[in-house]
């Protein structure tokens, strides 16, 4: 098994690294899995949450080996996590690591599950299992950059600062926008917010298209806001909020909390019929996600 890959949205990916052999047909879960794992490539959530979960039952009645299984229920945690539902893919991920015991499996399952508990908003689990991670794997660039992004939202800036420098001198390049994404929140929560939008623009000129960049140019948006810009503010939430779309779909919490700041800054330009759809549609979403509370603000 080829223990770790970095995809989208910072998540670790386990890869089975299948043997196919010629003369054995391949098992029902393990043709359901990689169906999943294609349909979650293609952003079919539903799709690929149904392929991994029949994967999972299929995988569990014919006694597959323990880590096969847990590489399924990672696969249904990422799926979890893409959705938005994060407490859901905090679960399965925890019982992907009951499954686990090897560190070159169980870090990145750990890793994952930290960053569902951070994004539900329980950043004291999402502390633990980062340091039982960088126990394991010290030199995991990774796993440091997400125990900064915890510890800024639990106040301990000095030692967040510390973790993202870490990071940066291990993962260098591979992870610098990441680590500027949170260098920059550390100066916006000591009230440095010109410094702020300085980092995140140098940080959004190196990202590529997507996930990651969308949430920097949100980021960038709400601190100019807070300068006064609202001009580039605007510019800036209005192209956040296409790429989160074409990212994760229209019906996504972090969806919802760019247009609840995009609709601040539109009431603020005097466009109030356009400041009024967009914090209608934000409420729409955050309706529709109402039976799970997992969601958080975008930062």
């Amino acid at each position: 098994m080829q223990p770790i890959k970095y995809r989208g949205f910072g998540l670790l990916v386990l890869w089975l690294g299948f043997l196919p052999d010629p003369a054995r047909a391949a098992p029902e879960w393990q043709l359901l899995y990689t169906a999943g794992e294609q349909k979650l490539k293609e952003g079919q959530f539903e799709e690929a949450r149904r392929h991994l979960s029949l994967a999972l039952a299929a995988a569990e009645s014919s006694h597959a080996v323990p880590s096969e299984t847990a590489a399924i229920l990672d696969a249904l945690g990422r799926t979890w996590f893409r959705a938005g539902k994060f407490l859901q893919a905090a679960t399965s991920f925890e019982r992907a690591l009951k499954l686990s015991t090897e560190p070159p499996v169980r870090v990145p399952i750990l890793c994952n599950a930290a960053q569902s508990y951070r994004e539900a908003g329980d950043y004291k689990n999402a502390e633990k299992y980062l340091r039982e991670a960088l126990s394991l794997s010290p030199a995991e660039p990774q796993a440091w950059r997400l125990l900064g992004s915890v510890l800024i939202r639990r106040r301990k800036f000095a030692e967040a600062e510390a973790a993202e420098r870490k990071a940066f001198s291990l993962g260098g390049s591979t992870i610098a926008v990441s680590v500027w994404s949170d260098l920059a929140m550390i100066h916006e929560a000591r009230g440095n917010h010109a410094e702020c939008a300085k980092v995140l623009a140098a940080a959004i000129a190196q990202a590529q298209h997507g996930y990651e960049r969308a949430r920097l140019l949100s980021n960038l948006g709400a601190a100019e806001l807070r300068l006064g810009n609202s001009g580039e503010g605007l510019i800036h939430l209005r192209t956040s909020l296409s790429e989160m779309e074409a990212a994760v779909g229209p019906r996504h919490p972090d969806v919802a909390a760019i247009l609840e700041l995009y609709s601040v800054a539109l009431r603020g330009a005097r466009r109030k019929p356009e400041a009024e759809q967009a914090a209608l549609r934000a409420k729409e979403i955050r309706a529709s996600l109402a039976s799970s509370v997992d969601w958080r603000e975008l930062r």
